[in-house]
């Protein structure tokens, strides 16, 4: 982070802090959920423009840890502001919105709108699983599906067709 600390995801520890001495964890979830599991698996984590991380989680939904106060603020799988509560992707844009990919779509948060659904059950997703998002010099973001790419407008509230979509099951490996 901008002070220098060290932070890891981790599907057993959940979320924890090095400052160059010790690891810290750092809790995610509230007391109820603490007593059902009491580790998140944290799948990703980013830092936006004001140092606040965001940290999502498998089953668990997004938090975000205000970097000001250390307050958490989480969006769970009550919330329904998350297409699901299973996060596999988050990504900071050139215009500093969180990208958030999951299970059953994309979500963005921008801190003039906040969250908004990014695909639509009548858009040309190839699957509603999220791997990842890269964005080019010209702004365009590249969606990776389960099932192919696809590129997300300017604006990134509308997606185009598949550029690629996998018809059928593929592997790295030959042999």
């Amino acid at each position: 982070d901008k002070h220098g600390y060290l932070w890891l995801a981790s599907t057993n520890t959940g979320l924890m802090q090095y400052d160059g001495y010790v690891f810290q964890q750092h809790p995610l979830l509230n007391t109820t959920l603490t007593k059902l599991k009491s580790v998140p698996d944290i799948d990703a984590i980013v830092f936006d423009q004001h140092n606040n991380l965001w940290a999502g989680s498998w089953g668990y939904g997004l938090a975000k840890i205000h970097a000001e106060t250390g307050d958490i603020e989480l969006f769970d799988s009550e919330s329904t502001v998350l297409a699901s509560p299973f996060v596999q992707k988050l990504f900071i844009d050139k215009q500093q919105r969180v990208w958030i990919g999951t299970t059953k779509g994309i979500n963005r948060y921008d801190n003039s709108v906040g969250f908004s659904r990014v695909d639509h059950i009548t858009d040309n997703l190839p699957s509603r699983r999220i791997w990842d998002f890269a964005q080019t010099p010209d702004n365009a973001i590249w969606i990776a599906t389960s099932a192919g790419l696809l590129l997300a407008t300017t604006s990134g509230l509308a997606l185009s067709k598949a550029y690629l979509s996998f018809s059928l099951p593929c592997s790295v490996f030959s042999g």
